[in-house]
């Protein structure tokens, strides 16, 4: 018997199942015309991600430059632009704190 071969997604060079002018082979997103690559592996297209080479952080949904996810962990809101608040510090804009956890977590890490 011969084995089942599944062609709903052929992965060659051929096909280009979205339309996106990336063959499935090399599209990461084989079915959505918008995305064709993933550079940090996190399940979101580089298209869609505000952070596309940081796996830890995907959306930043009021586009003030700090990731949802570190503005919850730090108790600010997500969907208010608050850069250039003073909530986390008297000293530094909300924006500066991010820049320095960023900082502290890469020198952290040096050793």
């Amino acid at each position: 018997m011969f084995p089942v071969k599944d062609d709903s997604l052929p992965l060659d060079s051929t096909n280009d199942s979205d339309g996106d002018g990336v063959a499935n082979n090399l599209d990461a997103f084989p079915l959505d015309a918008t995305e064709t690559a993933d550079a940090d592996s996190d399940g979101v297209g580089d298209n869609s991600d505000a952070y596309p080479n940081n796996n830890l952080y995907a959306l930043d949904s009021d586009n003030d430059g700090m990731p949802d996810a570190w503005e919850i962990a730090n108790k600010l809101d997500p969907n208010v632009a608050n850069a250039n608040g003073r909530e986390l510090s008297t000293a530094y804009d909300n924006i500066e704190v991010y820049f320095n956890s960023l900082v502290k977590s890469i020198t952290e890490n040096q050793n």
